[in-house]
């Protein structure tokens, strides 16, 4: 390229700086056309390259992976609100199911309301859903009567359902889970209560060697 050809006009100097950092041309060439002008053109060109290729470029990819983060975070939240909304319709219909099985407004629900509202084969269905089998509604009632009351209050009920929500495999797990631990308190009786003679078997002892 000659130096008239590529920079004698406004136009064509636009072009071949163009050309130059959009790989149109190579920058080598423009810059052996302006050798036959004073140095500082080349000194500005070489300084328009750099601005171009070092300083532009990076801002442009700087603006490109901002907007790509942008978009992730977007996704993301987007994501956990669709979560929460999924987990407050959950708990609403807990509510709600609650309230049909609370026939008599007391605030909380007896096995036999339970069992009552079991029947229904749309709760039902819902509840196999969760991985309940309608069959095991003592063992459901047990799982949410976490203090041994006899009656499962809105709390526990929509906190056990909640903990309940899942496969299967997870609502057994958690019977097992219950079972096992009403053996350990039943262990943890039998242990004290066989220390409580063992020792009183020892004080027999003491009194009749004295």
């Amino acid at each position: 390229a000659t130096v008239r050809g590529a920079f004698g006009t406004l136009d064509r100097s636009v072009l071949s700086l163009f050309m130059s950092i959009s790989g149109g041309d190579d920058w080598k060439n423009m810059y052996e056309a302006l050798e036959v002008m004073e140095v500082q053109y080349r000194f500005f060109f070489l300084a328009f390259m750099f601005y171009a290729v070092f300083v532009l470029m990076n801002v442009i990819i700087a603006v490109v992976v901002e907007s790509m983060s942008e978009a992730f975070r977007s996704d993301r939240q987007l994501l956990v609100n669709s979560e929460l909304r999924a987990r407050w319709a959950f708990m609403r219909h807990m509510h709600q199911m609650f309230d049909a099985a609370d026939t008599s407004s007391a605030g909380a629900i007896s096995l036999g309301e339970l069992q009552l509202h079991m029947e229904d084969p749309e709760v039902c269905a819902y509840f196999s859903a969760l991985g309940v089998d309608a069959k095991q509604v003592s063992h459901l009632f047990q799982l949410l009567d976490e203090d041994h009351t006899g009656s499962v209050t809105r709390d526990q009920f929509v906190r056990g359902c909640i903990h309940l929500r899942g496969p299967a495999k997870g609502t057994e797990m958690a019977i097992v889970m219950r079972q096992l631990q009403e053996m350990a308190e039943g262990l943890d009786y039998m242990t004290e209560a066989i220390v409580h003679l063992a020792d009183g078997d020892h004080a027999e002892l003491r009194e009749e060697r004295e």
